[in-house]
């Protein structure tokens, strides 16, 4: 059996100001689906130009190796060759935020400016003037929060909330069989979609539940398209 269950849970809506791919200095890509998975720390410089930018990367180059769990980016409005060597230096990716769509997104207006993200949503911001003790909390901090989306279920019970079915009914989950896979849906996901036909089969096999998360995006059409592989 596979039953299609809707539950608002607001943390699979697209992040604010990654709505779409950025070049990262000098040849990879870091992608919006990247960026809103796990914890970040973003350092919104500008250099040359900026000593307080020049000390911001100085501390972040001596902290970073002492939290792991943290991913660090630099973001700046141009590539220049004193910023690249300096992201080099300390083996940071480098991306170039042309428009500067990533820092108003952020809420970031000088530079320098930390940014702390987890699992794609603005945790936190230093804004300068800022200590180096000051950041390295701000990094610990980040690396105990507990993260917020599907991977906060693994190994616990899950709770859906105010979950229901395509026609509006209230879902239980204790109501179905054992043994039971849950699976998270985004409809904003294309591969997500692929996914169903391969899902219908494995229903015949063990009880599948599809939770669609941000049910609000669906059109007409998708909910037809569910219904007919529930």
């Amino acid at each position: 059996m596979m039953a299609v269950v809707l539950a608002a849970l607001f943390f699979l809506s697209p992040p604010p100001g990654f709505a779409a791919q950025t070049d990262a200095s000098p040849v990879a890509t870091i992608a919006p689906e990247v960026l809103a998975r796990g914890r970040w720390a973003l350092l919104f410089v500008v250099i040359p130009g900026c000593p307080a930018c020049e000390h911001a990367i100085r501390w972040l180059g001596k902290v970073q190796h002492a939290h792991p769990q943290i991913r660090f980016l630099l973001v700046a409005p141009s590539l220049t060759e004193e910023l690249e060597a300096a992201a080099s230096q300390l083996g940071l990716p480098l991306v170039v935020d042309e428009g500067g769509r990533m820092g108003a997104a952020s809420g970031v207006r000088r530079a320098p400016t930390v940014v702390l993200v987890l699992d794609g949503r603005p945790r936190d911001r230093l804004d300068w003037p800022f200590t180096q003790d000051e950041l390295a909390l701000g990094f610990e901090e980040l690396a105990a929060a507990p993260r917020q989306g599907p991977w906060q279920f693994l190994g616990s019970t899950i709770s859906l909330g105010e979950a229901r079915t395509l026609e509006g009914e209230p879902v239980n989950l204790d109501e179905f069989p054992r043994p039971l896979l849950v699976l998270f849906f985004n409809p904003l996901c294309p591969p997500c979609w692929d996914a169903l036909p391969g899902l219908v089969e494995l229903s015949e096999a063990i009880a599948v539940v599809l939770v669609v998360l941000a049910p609000h995006t669906l059109t007409g059409g998708d909910r037809e398209k569910l219904r007919q592989t529930g």
